[in-house]
């Protein structure tokens, strides 16, 4: 019994760390997303399956690092290429008509291409953010060249 207040500590300790973006404020978020990010795990949720696919393998050599300034490398180490681009966090409020008051979710915007080929850019519209100081949870709805639109949930850490 004498153990049972150690371990309260230890799982409120341990669930503190687990925060999302939930209460907090815009500078905390954006300070929070600063910095270098490996994708962990990519699932691709489609609403025609039962269960998401873990399409990993794809972008596991993929690298983000987002800049205080605003400007944003993605490295493709299996293709030795670096993007270079912009990003910006945007806060969307909305009246969560459950709880009766306002929320907010947050987003990243991201406009990347090669500086070789400017042809070549890809533009990201991440949604749902969730991110503490070791793990970024994400997700993107994207139009595929079969025509359909896919959502896809990411999983980055540091």
């Amino acid at each position: 019994m004498k153990r049972f207040p150690f371990i309260l500590a230890l799982i409120i300790t341990v669930l503190s760390g687990c925060s999302n973006t939930d209460n907090l404020s815009f500078d905390t978020v954006q300070s929070r997303v600063i910095g270098k990010w490996t994708i962990h795990k990519v699932k691709l949720l489609d609403n025609r399956r039962l269960f998401s696919s873990n399409i990993t393998d794809i972008y596991k050599d993929f690298t983000f690092e987002y800049k205080a300034d605003n400007t944003l490398e993605v490295f493709n180490a299996r293709e030795n290429k670096l993007l270079q681009g912009i990003w910006y966090l945007d806060e969307i409020w909305s009246w969560d008509e459950e709880n009766q008051q306002n929320e907010s979710s947050y987003k990243i915007y991201s406009l990347v291409s090669d500086p070789t080929d400017s042809s070549a850019y890809r533009e990201m519209y991440w949604s749902d953010l969730r991110v503490n100081n070791r793990t970024m949870h994400i997700t993107e709805s994207r139009l595929s060249d079969d025509g359909q639109t896919h959502k896809y949930s990411y999983e980055l850490r540091r």
